[in-house]
């Protein structure tokens, strides 16, 4: 069994939330959820990750990058 790993769309945020809502004991309204990440869609610096499997999102990572302005350090991603 393959996971499928891609960068969320729109269309992936119902089954983020509700992944989450269920593993985290979280309580996010999906259309909050949907309200903040088209505010978001075009950040390059916030990427949301889903891991699929048989077309079900079983994973969802948020991948922050983050520029610096100290030399050593430069530019991560937490």
């Amino acid at each position: 069994m393959d996971v499928i790993f891609k960068i969320a769309t729109s269309d992936d945020v119902a089954n983020i939330i509700e992944l989450c809502n269920l593993c985290f004991f979280e309580e996010t309204n999906i259309d909050y959820a949907k309200r903040i990440f088209e505010e978001t869609k075009n950040d390059t610096n916030q990427i949301y990750l889903v891991g699929m499997i048989d077309g079900k999102t079983i994973s969802h990572a948020k991948i922050t990058v983050i520029p610096t302005i100290y030399e050593k350090m430069n530019t991560y991603a937490i």
